[in-house]
C-alpha cells in the first residue's frame, strides 16, 4: 500500500481500526507493546494492519519507560525522571 503513495482515508481508516483492536487485544492479555509507531504496523497481503516488533513488550507489571521516545507520552518519560 505505501508503494501506491498516499492512503486513501478508507484505507487509513482500517489500517487504524486493525491496529486498535491489535493493541486492545494485548492490553486484555496483559501485554503492553512500548514501542507502537508506524513503523511497527505492517499490512498482509489481504490488507489487514499487523502489529510487529514486540522486542520492548512487557506484561502489566513490568512498568518502565521504553521505546522510541518521539513516539511517547510526554509524561512517561517525565514519571520515569521522577524516579
Amino acid at each position: 500500500m505505501i508503494s501506491e503513495g498516499a492512503l486513501c482515508e478508507k484505507d487509513a481508516s482500517w489500517i487504524l481500526h486493525d491496529a486498535t483492536n491489535g493493541i486492545a487485544f494485548c492490553h486484555l492479555h496483559g501485554v503492553l507493546h512500548r514501542d507502537l509507531k508506524p513503523e511497527n504496523i505492517t499490512i498482509s497481503d489481504h490488507g489487514t494492519a499487523k502489529i510487529t516488533d514486540f522486542g520492548l513488550s512487557t506484561n502489566t507489571k513490568g512498568l518502565t519507560a521504553c521505546g522510541t521516545e518521539q513516539y511517547n507520552a510526554p509524561e512517561i518519560w517525565a514519571h520515569e525522571e521522577q524516579h
